[in-house]
């Protein structure tokens, strides 16, 4: 697979992973740990905290 098929790969799951609120799986595209802040319209403007630590 070629540099520009990979990075529309991501962006085409990406965005499904968004559309379709797999917030996890929209995580995993990027880092194995982190954070990420998920805005839910249900939450009333209050960012849920995702956070994944590495194992050691």
């Amino acid at each position: 697979m070629t540099n520009k098929e990979e990075i529309q790969t991501l962006i085409n799951n990406y965005a499904t992973y968004a559309d379709t609120r797999q917030t996890k799986a929209q995580f995993d595209l990027f880092t194995k740990d982190g954070s990420m802040s998920v805005y839910y319209p249900w939450n009333k403007g209050k960012a849920e905290k995702l956070i994944r630590q590495k194992k050691c």
